[in-house]
């Protein structure tokens, strides 16, 4: 079975696997010599598509990797912007009409 997340953490899958309370992440980092740093996490909650994966592939002992570019590949130090970030839509009309809409002041991203 493969399912997203960071490559390099399928040898270490056995510790998903054990006793946590939902939600869980893995955390993936880099830096370099001038003490620059990029980071992400890689989500797993009960209805994570990833999480569900794994537990049927565990429920049929099918082999579970997980696939995806490593962050240092995806990341660029040079460039503090995330490519995913919502922060501009979480700004923008979108987002502003339903609030005044539903009279709330936000979706709750404090």
């Amino acid at each position: 079975m493969l399912i997203e997340g960071p490559r390099d953490y399928t040898p270490h899958l056995d510790k998903l696997r054990l006793t946590h309370r939902l939600p869980i992440a893995i955390h993936s980092d880099f830096g370099d010599d001038t003490g620059r740093h990029r980071g992400a996490f890689y989500r797993f909650c009960e209805y994570s598509p990833e999480w569900q994966a794994m537990c049927a592939a565990e429920s049929i002992k099918a082999e579970v990797r997980i696939i995806d570019l490593l962050w240092v590949d995806v990341a660029d130090i040079d460039d503090m912007t995330h490519r995913y970030a919502d922060a501009e839509l979480r700004r923008g009309r979108y987002i502003n009409l339903p609030c005044e809409r539903l009279e709330v002041e936000s979706f709750g991203d404090h």
